[in-house]
This record gives structure tokens, sequence and C-alpha cells, in this order.
């Protein structure tokens, strides 16, 4: 309802994942990059090393909603797409899966432009997520600031922890680097 369009979203449930509802799941969104579509996580071999890790005993099961954002320039304080994700997306996933609903059980990631989507949603809605992965994710223009001008010592505590990677060759990787020293300087919790 909060944006023109649908939102198609991709949903991985493990092999194991139990339909009579006994078992509540943790969740991780993972928000595409600007010139891709839902499947660039599946393209790149997330959900197959998804499979691998559960087959190994290396991680717990869990579910990944992969959500889909219309192409956009737009940045985060003039699209709906956020609120959406905050407003319909999670609410869904949660009233259609078997998931556990509290902040230690959910977490969001993106690459490139979801990357400043997820740095974005776990700074102004902290209670909701445990972990921010922000991969090669330069972020929206003038998010720094904001972070800097709204994030107060205290609230620094009640933040996520925000896992952030970059390639030494990426077109964005002095943007990921100052973003970088920026949790480095708050003392943000961080990867």
């Amino acid at each position: 309802k909060i944006l023109t369009e649908s939102i198609r979203v991709k949903v991985y449930l493990p092999p194991c994942y139990d339909r009579d509802g006994s078992t509540q799941y943790p969740v991780l969104y993972m928000l595409h990059g600007q010139t891709s579509l839902d499947d660039q996580w599946v393209r790149i071999g997330l959900l197959a090393k998804m499979d691998e890790l559960l087959a190994q005993k290396k991680v717990q099961p869990f579910l990944i909603v992969l959500p889909t954002e219309i192409r956009s320039n737009t940045d985060s304080y003039q699209s709906k797409y956020g609120d959406a994700i905050l407003s319909e997306v999670i609410p869904y996933i949660d009233m259609q899966f078997h998931t556990c609903t509290v902040r230690e059980c959910r977490a969001i990631g993106g690459l490139s432009r979801g990357g400043n989507w997820a740095v974005h949603l776990g700074f102004s809605t902290p209670e909701l997520f445990t972990a921010i992965g922000a991969h090669s994710a330069p972020l929206f223009y003038g998010e720094i600031s904001n972070i800097l001008l709204t994030t107060t010592p205290e609230a620094i505590a009640s933040l996520p922890v925000f896992y952030v990677d970059v390639g030494n060759k990426d077109e964005d990787h002095a943007d990921v680097m100052l973003f970088l020293d920026t949790l480095q300087d708050m003392k943000v919790p961080h990867k």
C-alpha cells in the first residue's frame, strides 16, 4: 500500500523448515543492488552457501528474505521503500511464516544500494535488528551527516552490530572507508 507497485519477495526456507509451527526461525533480510533484482543474491550463491553451511551444521536454520526494489535513484529520505520494508514486508513475513519476531532473531543486509538501505534502517530502527550487513555500501547522500547529527552517545549502546566489507578495487571504496571510520570514531559496534 505504501508504494505504487508490489514488492516481489523471494523466501528461502531451510530444508528442515517445520511447517507445523512448533519452531520459530530467525530471519535475514538481504537487499539487492541498484541495477539488480531479487535474484542477485541467488546468482552470487547466497542460497547455495546457506544449504552448504546447514549441511555442515555450521549454522542454525533461518529464513532468508529477498525483497525487490524497483530500480530507483531516489535517496532514503524521499523513497518509501524503507517504510514498505518495515511496515509491510516484515509483518507479512512474520504472518506467513514461523518466525521469531524479537530483535535478536532479525538481521538485515544488502549489497551497494541494498547495503545503503540496510544501514539506513539499522540506524533509524535499531530496535528491529541485531545485525546489519553493509556490503560495498557507499551510503545514501548525506547519510553520514545524519548519523552524526542524530546518534547520541546513549543511542550508540542500543545499535545493532554493523558488518562492513568492500573490495579494494570497488569504485566506492573511499566512501565505504569513510563510513567505517565514522563507525570507529563513534565507537559503534562493527566488524
